[in-house]
This record gives C-alpha cells, sequence and structure tokens, in this order.
C-alpha cells in the first residue's frame, strides 16, 4: 500500500521532531567536549543525562507503546526487536551518563581518578548523538515506512504517541514538583 499525504505529513513530523532532538543531544556533547575541569565537566554531564531521562528515554518508551507494538501487530516483529535493542542501549547510556557525572561532581579519592573519569566522561558523552540518531533513522527510513505500506495509518499513531507523552510528561512535572517540595521542607527542617 502507498504511502498517503496524510503519512507523508506525520512521517515528515517525526523526521523533523527527530532531528531536532539529535542536534539537541549534539549542543551538549559540544558543551562537554569544550568542558575544562571537572566542576564544568560534571555540569555538561548532568544536562546531557537529565534531557535523556526527562527527553530521550520518555520520547522512547512512548515510540515502543505507539509504533512498536503497531508494527508487531503488522508482522514487523523483526525490526521491533532490532529498535528495541537499541532502545535497551539509550537506556543503559543514560544510566552511564548518570554514574559518571556523579562521580566527578563527588569529592575526588585523588586528583588522578577524577581525570580518569573526565577522560571517560568526555568519551561517553561524545558517542551520545550517534546512540540516539541510529534508531531515530531507522523509525524515521524504515519502520513508519513499513507501517504505512501494511496499510497503517499514522495520523492517528502519531496522536496517541503525543497524548502519551504529554501525559507522561505532566507525571514528571508533578514528581519534580512533589521533591522539590519535599527538599525545601528539609531545608526548612519540615521535614526528615
Amino acid at each position: 500500500m502507498a504511502m498517503t499525504m496524510r503519512d507523508q505529513v506525520v512521517l515528515e513530523r517525526v523526521r523533523a521532531h527527530h532531528a531536532e532532538m539529535v542536534g539537541d543531544v549534539q549542543r551538549m556533547e559540544a558543551a562537554a567536549r569544550r568542558a575544562e575541569g571537572p566542576s564544568a565537566m560534571a555540569s555538561a554531564l548532568s544536562s546531557l543525562a537529565c534531557y535523556w531521562t526527562d527527553q530521550l528515554l520518555p520520547h522512547a518508551v512512548v515510540e515502543e507503546r505507539t509504533f512498536y507494538a503497531e508494527a508487531e501487530s503488522a508482522g514487523l516483529a523483526w525490526l521491533v526487536a532490532a529498535l528495541t535493542l537499541e532502545h535497551e542501549e539509550l537506556r543503559a547510556r543514560g544510566l552511564e551518563l548518570r554514574r559518571i557525572g556523579k562521580e566527578i561532581g563527588a569529592p575526588p579519592a585523588d586528583p588522578g581518578s577524577t581525570a580518569v573519569a573526565c577522560a571517560r566522561a568526555a568519551a561517553l558523552a561524545a558517542g551520545a548523538s550517534a546512540v540516539f540518531a541510529v534508531p531515530a533513522r531507522v523509525e524515521n527510513e524504515v519502520l513508519l515506512p513499513a507501517l504505512a505500506a501494511a496499510g497503517r495509518a499514522l495520523p492517528p499513531l502519531l496522536e496517541r504517541m503525543e497524548r502519551a507523552f504529554a501525559g507522561a510528561r505532566r507525571r514528571r512535572t508533578r514528581a519534580a514538583a512533589a521533591v522539590d517540595a519535599l527538599r525545601q521542607a528539609r531545608a526548612y527542617g519540615l521535614a526528615a
């Protein structure tokens, strides 16, 4: 089945969104490359890890629940399996970014260990956009066209994805507000 105009519009929107996200990660990678010293590196990694946790990983989860679920039902389980492996790498990279960022931000046991951690962090940050760009490109160039070819309408899938992502964002915002309130209460001695 040929891709409809509406499907093509969805594909272009998804491509643009993926390109924007890859660009965001590339800018954060560049900040990590320019970072001089543990404090600057910890800050750059913190920004990248927060973006990874707050944007990339929720995006991946919502894709899995919408596009990937639809692809499995359309007989594209082999493609979903490959993309899911790439999402697992995204999750692992996010955890490692956070771990190394905390290691760098902690008081050093010795200056040499901080230097080694900074070098590992720079290497980890350097490949961050590639880790995200590859599955994004496969989704753009293979998954979504295959769904359309299987007769699956892309606009309702994108609408479901956007609703799910908005819901996840609201839940994260409420959770962050609760954590901030608890921190403030602790700061004023109102909570343990």
